[in-house]
């Protein structure tokens, strides 16, 4: 259950598309995104510092790095300020998914999916600095669903790009309790059904490798789905695009 739970979680959202680019020589998307605290430049450069780490990691291949966005890299900064306030000033913090080895080493499975966060600081503008990464927790964090709530919606989505034929899923991401509260009264105009709870997801996907009907050829596309559900009942992918 865990590793299917870790597969589901790691396959991988937003309203439009974000700076999308592949890392040279690295075979990864990049989704920069947007930010008011860094310029593309600037996070571009601190990829760079991740990739250089990840090049060590025999035997894996990285599929996506995406921006966290500035409101997870302001709370993480006060993690970082308990280490050595003196030190850094900025912080921002990037998810990623990426392929194991093929053939299992150390604590690697064998060629499973990974989501990893990884988070870098820096002082004065200067060179970004790694402070740590590791198996991202909060991707799917909700103080409103439990585990279960959240794995299902999740199962729906799969299900749903499943249909999708030739798109490859990698990565999903929980949008947060508020959001989707705020977002409760928009699923009910829609007008397929009376809801009392609201849960948006952010999913990263690859087009299929040839164009065929609104599709761009293997791009990266980044889309919000909003799922939808009564009286704790199944949930409902009420709409989902960018």
């Amino acid at each position: 259950m865990e590793n299917k739970l870790i597969l589901l979680l790691t396959i991988v959202f937003t309203f439009c598309f974000g700076c999308i680019a592949s890392a040279e020589n690295s075979g990864a998307m990049i989704d920069l995104r947007e930010s008011d605290l860094f310029t593309q430049e600037e996070m571009a450069a601190a990829v760079d510092v991740i990739l250089e780490e990840f090049t060590k990691w025999e035997g894996c291949e990285m599929h996506l790095i995406t921006y966290a966005g500035d409101d997870v890299s302001q709370h993480e900064m006060e993690s970082v300020r308990k280490l050595d306030p003196d030190v850094y000033d900025e912080c921002a913090v990037f998810y990623s998914a990426f392929r194991s080895p093929k053939e299992a080493y150390g604590a690697w499975q064998a060629d499973e999916e990974y989501t990893y966060s990884w988070t870098l600081a820096r002082k004065d503008k200067g060179e970004w600095s790694l402070q740590n990464f590791g198996w991202a927790e909060d991707y799917l964090e909700s103080q409103q669903y439990t585990m279960d709530d959240m794995t299902a919606a999740v199962n729906a989505i799969h299900a749903e790009v499943d249909r999708m034929e030739g798109v490859k899923m990698r990565f999903i991401r929980y949008r947060g309790d508020e959001y989707s509260k705020g977002e409760l009264e928009y699923v009910n105009s829609l007008e397929r059904g009376i809801f009392d709870e609201c849960a948006v997801f952010e999913v990263w996907f690859i087009s299929p490798k040839e164009a065929y009907g609104a599709w761009e050829p293997d791009m990266l596309y980044t889309w919000s789905f909003y799922l939808a559900r009564a009286e704790k009942g199944e949930w409902n992918i009420l709409t989902y695009g960018y």
